[in-house]
């Protein structure tokens, strides 16, 4: 049996951005915030996922997904496959758009619709804090020092996805272009990942190259200066003919 990935743009918009697959969102996005909801979603708008900043020259933001429930409340979903180091902040970030959309110039008393902001990341959140056990999911209010929820308009999800598993849409499902579009997007991130990787090796190579030339030009011999640089003997008596 084959999957989507759902950390591909087709397989997340394949599983959750389409009007086909709204359901599988709104079921996801109930079970997900149950304790939250005053009722359960019934019915989601997609929205524009391109965001501008309060003014003209402000910053651009594009969503993974952008929802709004037909009873009010906003929803930001967004996939991230590799660790990021102010994600967390991107996420805050990300919230005060669905935030400043709701003002109005007059008639309004500053009452919000709640925003949620659901994050399925494919890395550990803290993965360098000691005594922090990962967790599959962090639910994340603004809170008094008693513990208590100060305000209950903004919400966050965090899914920590290397700590469980999730069911995924069946391969078998799709059409023959479907598996062709799944393809090529696959194809896309391998050979991505497959370039950042060969470039990270290019670039310790050459540092490794480096380093055996300082220590030949100490005067240390070519065994010694293969096991302290971790290159061939055969490699580093050519560098020592090159320099």
């Amino acid at each position: 049996m084959r999957y989507i990935d759902p950390f591909t743009d087709f397989g997340f918009k394949k599983l959750f951005g389409e009007e086909d697959s709204k359901d599988i969102l709104i079921d996801f996005l109930n079970a997900l915030l149950v304790d939250y909801l005053d009722s359960p979603i019934a019915d989601l708008e997609f929205l524009k996922d391109e965001q501008l900043g309060p003014v003209d020259h402000g910053r651009q933001s594009i969503f993974d997904l952008y929802c709004r429930a037909a009873s009010g409340e906003h929803f930001i979903v967004e996939m991230q496959r590799r660790s990021q180091r102010h994600f967390r902040d991107r996420l805050l970030y990300y919230s005060t758009f669905p935030l400043q959309s709701q003002g109005r110039r007059s008639g309004w008393s500053y009452e919000l619709q709640p925003v949620y902001v659901v994050a399925i990341a494919d890395f550990h959140f803290f993965p360098h804090e000691r005594g922090r056990a990962p967790t599959h999911r962090y639910d994340v209010q603004l809170k008094d020092q008693f513990d208590r929820v100060f305000q209950d308009k903004l919400v966050f999800i965090c899914l920590e996805m290397p700590s469980f598993t999730i069911a995924k849409a069946e391969w078998a499902r799709l059409s023959s272009a479907e598996h062709w579009a799944f393809e090529a997007e696959l194809k896309k991130e391998r050979d991505k990942l497959a370039e950042t990787e060969t470039a990270r090796e290019e670039g310790r190579e050459e540092e490794r190259q480096r380093f055996a030339l300082r220590l030949l030009a100490s005067g240390m011999g070519i065994e010694a200066v293969a096991e302290l640089a971790g290159l061939a003997p055969e490699r580093v008596r050519e560098l020592a003919t090159e320099g």
